[in-house]
């Protein structure tokens, strides 16, 4: 009798520890934003969000940076499709309520040799049931739109298209990827069945473990392939540094409305070849012009520094890299 009682506590201590550790586990897997597993790697910046539509709206009604980026063809198609949604959630509580907890991260990436375009993931908040989020979100890319299905790498690939225009969505390993561009879909896939993520690269990884809780979100840049993008839009006519400007960036963002306002950090390496690492040594400086700059000042460029032989020193010492 002693026996089969002790083995029958054995049984539900062993049960409660694995039911305890697939708990804990999952919560601490909610916590991740697995999203980002989906983000291909040679992103030029991640942006993540907690309030994206709201945010969204707010400023596309009141922001003059808003009125301005709607010039660009991609950016009004957006603004559109983002509005309609704003529309249609508020009309449908249980929708506005699934996209009420949702962690939005958007990614951008050159598609093409001339084109860049956007990638959308999310994966479903805990609070909502999967099945249910992806038939209301399935109903509202429906509405008005002709739906195809396609088998891509194991995952279902779907297009809405109405009057010329499509939007391309997956519902994959747990995360939810839609952009306008088919080739980012397909490559945001391709990264999902790689095992792969950016937090897998040591320079994203340092920095994205340094981003706070910014008001409206928070924005990675990594800065060479920002400048190629940057290249491709304005047609190549982008000044260019001779080295990286530095690793990843990771900023906490706050929008005002006619500017960005960005506080963050950005990832040195010693070893590798960086535009910041001649500042390497450097204490901060005074912004003292910025008393007198007029309030429509478009641009300013400003580098401070401490000790100006060590900057010189760093600098030669980048110079013999090339050289040699």
């Amino acid at each position: 009798m002693n026996r089969v009682l002790l083995f029958v506590v054995v049984i539900v201590i062993f049960i409660g520890s694995v039911l305890s550790g697939y708990f804990y586990m999952r919560s601490i897997n909610r916590d991740v934003n697995i999203s980002l597993n989906a983000v291909p790697t040679q992103a030029a910046f991640v942006f993540e969000s907690n309030n994206f539509l709201k945010d969204w709206k707010n400023e596309s009604l009141n922001s003059l940076l808003f009125s301005e980026l709607r010039s660009f063809e991609t950016f009004a198609t957006y603004d559109s499709v983002f509005t309609q949604l704003d529309s249609a959630l508020e009309q449908d509580l249980n929708l506005k309520t699934f996209f009420a907890d949702l962690t939005i991260t958007i990614s951008l990436h050159k598609s093409g040799a001339k084109n860049v375009d956007l990638l959308f993931t999310f994966s479903i908040p805990p609070t909502q049931n999967e099945d249910a989020f992806v038939t209301k979100l399935e109903a509202y890319f429906s509405n008005g739109y002709n739906k195809k299905e396609k088998q891509y790498d194991q995952a279902k690939l779907v297009s809405f298209e109405s009057n010329g225009n499509s939007i391309f969505y997956t519902f994959y390993k747990d995360v939810i990827v839609i952009s306008l561009n088919q080739m980012l879909v397909e490559d945001a896939i391709r990264q999902l069945n790689s095992g792969k993520s950016l937090l897998d690269k040591p320079s994203f990884n340092k920095v994205y473990k340094t981003k706070g809780n910014g008001n409206n979100g928070n924005l990675l840049i990594n800065p060479e392939t920002m400048q190629t993008i940057a290249a491709t839009v304005f047609n190549g006519s982008t000044q260019k540094f001779e080295t990286p400007f530095s690793g990843w960036m990771a900023y906490d963002l706050m929008l005002k409305p006619n500017s960005l306002f960005l506080s963050g950090f950005c990832q040195v390496s010693d070893s590798t070849t960086l535009f910041l690492n001649r500042f390497k040594g450097q204490s901060s400086q005074d912004f003292s012009v910025a008393e007198i700059l007029p309030s429509n000042t478009c641009f300013v460029l400003h580098y401070g520094v401490s000790d100006f032989n060590s900057y010189y020193k760093n600098y030669l010492s980048e110079l013999a890299k090339f050289i040699a």
